[in-house]
């Protein structure tokens, strides 16, 4: 397998520069047009699919297939954790606070999501000459006429006045697809029926209320209105039939034309969200227990099934080698204790499933196959692995570069082309992204979540904020994926949360995060222009210290190069997030390490190369070599919680790190290890560096999951010489 490690993001100094600058060039066209399908699932985490997660439990072999031969993207999100808001944005590459209403349309009358004139990937693809369809849930609203009324039944009228005999307004069909065919809130709540074209797939004159209940094939955990022949195990299956349905007609109508037209097929399935009634089987592939741990995952199963006969009937008809497929889905998925027990995460280790703001919320797969090789003519073989930071709304302007038809700055707000990525002609194109969540994770280190929140992601670092906008959690996660160690209380941190914070309050009073081709003013600010380490152990690496650029410009600043220069540059290192452009308001990060091979004094400069090597801006850096020694204590040496009721969480206990030696001590790493670590939760107060004679404390909490002993390892590990410690942590679930 090829992997391809992109990084991207940003960085700041106490330079500034302005300068007049030419269009951004625009990005390269294909030639030809694929036929385009998109499955989307409904609730399916990043570790539900091994070819991310080889430890998942679920053979998914169609998905996996589709891994081995195309690309999949490692570092790929949705703008929010759950599906109505996360729908909104897949199809119009907007944040979901731009559509009607901020958190998305939950209802399926009252009007739809999309204010008037917003596009969709459907109208998008139909000025690309496509025949379009949307097959599956909608959860975007739409508008329904009341009994004997030319008025529209508004979103708290109860079912009952909605006139179902008559199409809906500002449906599909007004949002760019050819052809639909929907459940308009999916399978958990009403109307409990199908919409072909907008109209009710039925007759309205047998519409009856459905009751909360198990109903052996059907399940209603949401009373409302629909038809008595709605059977939920065959949601699935319906869906899959009339996707099929379309390909099959669209290539009937277009094999005799001289100029036959591609079709885009947006295909939202079911599949896993809630009630969980997998049907036996589809065709020859049994479906219905097959999983062995539970329904949820047998609808996994269910999902590859539906994939793998997509592409078995694009391959009969002659259509697999030309036609784009993308999997991934709207949101990441829901953690069952089950699962867990099972050892299958959904989030994959990710802390967080859906809802939450951490990861497993908003983490989910992303998979693209195009023709006899990854992608088309694209240099990337078969099975890349890209961990380009990426946003599946991106598909928007990805597509649209693909197809060669041009955006316009009302439309695909905030979604960022990858096709340069696709084409291996660039590493990375989006350096940042805001992601949105409801639900608190149920953890006291929390720091008070509640409601709606956000975390702003800067190249690798996180910020998250509570529901009251204030920063609660800060982590590096090139360093830290699983967001084990909240960095928030460093004081060498206060500046990069000052960074992060600034370029989330722009992104959310923004009318618009992608970039233009519109000309403008460049201007950017390195801040701080110089960094002092002071004294360092020879031979050993001081802590990061991270110097940031912020473009205060007009337009994207792009960016030539990052480098040290200097006599003794070759003593310092430099890592950054930095891609080869950085939007209007953002900012990314060089991280600096102090390296000294010789004892005294070095110095050397950051040197950063911006408008194509036009502009040049400068931080200068110095510190000292020693041959002092470091030298730590770790207190407790252990701890024992004792017994806590699981699906709770213990009262933090301190361990306090102290620095007995001579020099400051460097703290490389705080984190949880051993086969319980998702049992405990670990908040370091501990800076990168401790001063000398200088302590800091690192609280731990035990949080059982399930009944039983429970063991992890809380490993400390310095720099300059001291030793690293491991500190045993027991506890027993009740």
């Amino acid at each position: 397998m090829h992997v391809a490690r992109h990084r991207q993001a940003a960085f700041s100094t106490a330079f500034l520069l302005t300068t007049a600058l030419a269009s951004i060039p625009a990005l390269s066209m294909a030639t030809s047009r694929p036929n385009i399908v998109i499955v989307v699932g409904d609730d399916v985490g990043w570790g539900d699919v091994r070819a991310n997660n080889p430890d998942g439990k679920i053979a998914l072999p169609a998905i996996e297939k589709l891994a081995r031969g195309g690309i999949r993207f490692s570092d790929a999100h949705t703008f929010a954790s759950k599906c109505a808001p996360s729908r909104y944005s897949i199809l119009t590459g907007n944040y979901q606070w731009r559509g009607r209403l901020s958190w998305g349309t939950w209802q399926y009358k009252g009007g739809s999501q999309l204010l008037p004139g917003q596009a969709t990937l459907g109208s998008l693809l139909k000025r690309a000459g496509y025949s379009t369809a949307i097959v599956g849930k909608y959860h975007l609203g739409a508008h329904f006429y009341k009994t004997g009324s030319a008025g529209f039944a508004t979103a708290s009228d109860p079912d009952t006045v909605v006139d179902f005999s008559r199409a809906m307004v500002d449906g599909p069909s007004t949002l760019g697809f050819d052809y639909s065919f929907v459940a308009m809130r999916g399978i958990q709540a009403g109307p409990y029926a199908f919409f072909e074209n907008g109209s009710l797939y039925g007759r309205a004159s047998d519409l009856k209320m459905w009751n909360v209940g198990d109903y052996g094939n059907t399940q209603i955990i949401e009373g409302g209105i629909g038809l008595p022949n709605w059977v939920t195990r065959d949601v699935g299956p319906t869906l899959l039939s009339k996707a099929l349905q379309f390909i099959e007609s669209h290539h009937s109508a277009q094999a005799e034309t001289s100029d036959p037209k591609p079709f885009f097929l947006y295909l939202a399935s079911e599949a896993v969200h809630g009630p969980r009634k997998p049907p036996v089987a589809i065709g020859s592939r049994a479906i219905s227990g097959i999983s062995g741990l539970g329904k949820r995952t047998d609808m996994l199963v269910e999902l590859d099934v539906v994939l793998d006969n997509v592409i078995l009937r694009l391959e009969q008809l002659g259509l697999l080698e030309n036609t784009l497929i993308v999997f991934t889905s709207d949101n990441g998925g829901s953690s069952l204790y089950s699962e867990i027990n099972a050892g299958h995460l959904t989030s994959g280790g990710f802390r967080g499933d859906k809802g939450t703001i951490y990861e497993g919320g908003h983490r989910v797969p992303l998979i693209m196959k195009w023709g006899n090789g990854a992608f088309e003519s694209s240099p990337h073989p078969a099975g890349t692995v890209i961990d380009a930071l990426v946003a599946v709304p991106d598909l928007y302007a990805t597509l649209a570069a693909l197809v060669g038809v041009p955006i316009g700055l009302d439309e695909g707000r905030d979604s960022i082309s990858f096709l340069p990525v696709l084409q291996g002609q660039a590493a990375a194109t989006r350096d940042h992204i805001v992601s949105e969540a409801d639900e608190p994770e149920d953890e006291a280190v929390d720091g008070g979540i509640s409601g709606r929140h956000f975390a702003y992601r800067g190249g690798s670092w996180k910020l998250v904020f509570n529901g009251s906008r204030t920063p609660v959690g800060l982590y590096d996660l090139s360093r830290d994926p699983h967001e084990a160690n909240n960095l928030l209380a460093q004081p060498e941190q206060s500046q990069r949360v000052a960074t992060l914070r600034a370029s989330f309050d722009q992104v959310l009073i923004s009318t618009r995060t992608a970039p233009t081709s519109a000309p403008g003013t460049t201007s950017y600010t390195l801040a701080p222009s110089s960094l002092a380490f002071g004294s360092q152990l020879v031979s050993t690496s001081s802590g990061e210290r991270t110097i940031a650029l912020t473009n205060t410009g007009s337009i994207a600043l792009t960016l030539a190069s990052v480098s040290l220069a200097g006599a003794n540059r070759d003593q310092f290192a430099q890592t950054n997030d930095c891609g080869a452009s950085l939007p209007v308001g953002t900012a990314c990060g060089v991280r600096i390490r102090f390296n000294p091979t010789s004892v005294g004094a070095k110095a050397a400069e950051l040197v950063v190369s911006v408008d194509g090597g036009t502009s040049t801006g400068r931080a200068t850096l110095s510190g000292t070599g020693t041959a002092a020694s470091t030298s730590a204590t770790v207190s407790p040496t252990s701890i024992a919680f004792g017994n806590v009721a699981s699906g709770t969480v213990s009262a933090a206990r301190s361990i306090t790190i102290s620095n007995t030696g001579s020099v400051r001590l460097p703290i490389t790493s705080v984190a949880l290890k051993g086969t319980n670590y998702a049992q405990f939760a670990v908040v370091s107060s501990c800076p990168a560096e401790v001063a000398v004679g200088g302590k800091c404390t690192v609280q731990v909490s035990f949080k059982p999951k399930s009944k039983g002993s429970k063991t992890a390892t809380l490993s400390i590990s310095f720099g300059g010489g001291a030793s690293s410690r491991s500190v045993p942590l027991t506890g027993v679930g009740v």
